[in-house]
């Protein structure tokens, strides 16, 4: 007999993936749902609740919520523009090492020595030298 594949809900897949120390970093997926199920259960409920009182609450829910969506995103996209930002640092670090240690390497500074870190990534990968890479 065929095993039919085990479906794994959106929330636990997400914790699943998550960087654990960047934990609070991402959108807080568990809130979001849990007002979403408050709303549900708070709905103007009755044998026929006004259509005009239904349509008001909903509308309200939906302010609420999507305001507590952009304040998730704009935590999620200022993390991710930090992180971004440290990566350029430390390429740009690297990329300084590298074109020192090439230009202490061969003193008279010949063009050959001295080009860039996009440069030396053209050359035939059996060509390159790889020089130690001090720590951040």
């Amino acid at each position: 007999t065929k095993s039919s594949p085990v479906k794994m809900k959106f929330g636990k897949t997400l914790d699943n993936l998550m960087v654990p120390e960047w934990r609070y970093q991402y959108m807080n997926y568990n809130e979001l749902k849990q007002m979403i199920r408050n709303a549900v259960e708070k709905a103007p409920s009755g044998s026929r609740p006004s259509n005009d009182v239904a349509i008001g609450y909903y509308r309200d829910f939906e302010e609420l919520f999507f305001n507590s969506c952009r304040v998730e995103l704009t935590k999620v996209n200022y993390f991710f523009a930090h992180k971004q930002a440290e990566a350029h640092r430390k390429l740009a670090t690297l990329n300084y090492q590298l074109d020192r240690r090439r230009a202490q390497q061969d003193p008279r500074g010949s063009t050959a020595s001295r080009g860039s870190a996009s440069s030396w990534s053209r050359q035939p990968e059996g060509k390159r030298k790889f020089p130690p890479i001090k720590k951040l």
